[in-house]
């Protein structure tokens, strides 16, 4: 799919010489660099971190993000993924009773590890909401597939980046689906 622009991240890395998937596009402002980071448990990527592995779900995301060593200073940077976040004092997202969490909820991920990205795109949560900071977002599921989703606005989000170091512009344009 890759010649046709569409990029996709099934598994974390797996080997020392493998990364995340980084995907270079160019704008008007320069590159952009877009780092994708699939799912992942600590086991998936204890591996890698031999003499201290991951014990948590943040531990895990934080310690992935850390050995791409990402120019945070002169590039622009955004990530997708595709795990459950919430914002650094524990907030948590709104949520739809189609969405399972893990008992004590295990599989939480702070946000601080991500807040030198430019941008995050985040998939996982149903409805669009940001977390933890504006440019950190869930962009939410484009129909509604739960009836605890009956009073969502459901719309797709668009994310403008302009400069290094200026603040990505977000427009949410709403959906209006054949049925609701």
């Amino acid at each position: 799919l890759k010649r046709y622009h569409i990029y996709l991240a099934g598994t974390a890395p797996k080997t020392e010489e493998e990364h995340l998937q980084k995907v270079t596009l160019e704008d008007a402002a320069g590159e952009v660099d877009f780092y994708l980071l699939p799912f992942l448990k600590p086991s998936y990527v204890r591996n890698l971190f031999q003499e201290d592995p991951p014990e948590s779900y943040s531990d895990a995301v934080r310690k992935m993000i850390e050995r791409e060593n990402i120019d945070y200073q002169t590039k622009r940077n955004v990530l997708v993924s595709h795990q459950f976040y919430i914002g650094l004092k524990g907030d948590l997202p709104r949520t739809c009773d189609s969405e399972m969490f893990s008992v004590g909820g295990i599989d939480q991920v702070d946000t601080g590890c991500l807040k030198e990205f430019d941008y995050v795109a985040l998939g996982h949560l149903h409805g669009a909401q940001s977390v933890g900071s504006p440019a950190i977002r869930y962009c939410g599921t484009l129909l509604k597939y739960s009836v605890s989703e009956w009073n969502h606005q459901k719309t797709l989000t668009v994310v403008t980046l302009g400069e290094k170091g200026t603040e990505p512009e977000i427009e949410q344009l709403p959906l209006h689906p054949i049925r609701d």
